[in-house]
């Protein structure tokens, strides 16, 4: 499955893993937290299905977006998504990763 997402720099395509695919545009920001691993960290926007004519059903907490954090298959949402969180300094991304969701195997990003 394929889900467009409006993205803060225009539209990006994720996978149903929540991997963005090559050649979108969207905001990234790579963190290391605490434990030294990397993360990758963007928000999504659903705009579920708009060009695929996918159909999948978010709760009513997702309908609004979240932060979407990976690290190898290691996967974390919070939401809300916080204002202007591209220009937060990374100690406060890493405090959001720190009480991000964890998405169980098979759970999806997007």
């Amino acid at each position: 499955m394929i889900v467009q997402a409006r993205c803060p720099r225009g539209t990006c395509l994720a996978d149903a893993e929540g991997s963005f695919i090559q050649g979108s545009s969207m905001a990234l920001r790579r963190i290391k937290t605490p434990d030294g691993a990397e993360w990758a960290v963007w928000n999504v926007e659903p705009s579920l299905g708009a060009a695929y004519g996918t159909h999948a059903q978010l709760s009513t907490a997702l309908t609004g977006g979240w932060l979407a954090f990976q690290s190898g298959h290691e996967r974390r949402r919070v939401t809300p998504v916080p204002e202007d969180w591209e220009q937060l300094p990374d100690a406060d991304l890493a405090a959001l990763w720190n009480i991000a969701e964890p998405i169980r195997d098979g759970g999806h990003l997007i």
